[in-house]
């Protein structure tokens, strides 16, 4: 059934004021990027998480951290120490959880064991990010 105009009206409304902002880390300028809107950032970061390309999964890992911890003053500490403790390995896996199940559930990114996303605030937004 379709929105009326309202409805419509009340959901932008609060997609404008959501409170996280568009941002995410570009790693070959070292710097961070405003996104022009959610959906672009999403499309931005699930690019990176389903790319072959192993350095741009652990990019987008990170920047699932970096816009994760968007309101917090230390977000660029996590995304360093995220960075610092992912290995070769830790991406591979992901790489191979997403050819055998391309929206994995909560217990599949657990399984991975990566301490930054043992939690399922952090889970949840891999997924969301996976399947926006």
């Amino acid at each position: 059934m379709p929105w009326t105009a309202e409805e419509q009206q009340f959901f932008e409304n609060h997609i404008a004021a959501y409170p996280f902002p568009a941002t995410y880390f570009d790693f070959a300028t070292n710097t961070e990027i405003q996104a022009p809107n959610m959906g672009v950032l999403e499309n931005t970061i699930r690019t990176m998480l389903v790319s072959a390309n192993a350095v741009d999964v652990r990019n987008g890992l990170a920047n699932v951290v970096h816009w994760g911890n968007g309101q917090s003053g230390y977000r660029h500490y996590r995304r360093r120490r995220f960075l610092a403790s992912v290995t070769n390995r830790h991406i591979q896996d992901f790489q191979e959880l997403l050819t055998r199940t391309p929206i994995p559930m909560l217990q599949h990114i657990k399984i991975l064991g990566r301490p930054v996303f043992s939690g399922i605030s952090f889970m949840s937004k891999i997924i969301a990010f996976l399947d926006p």
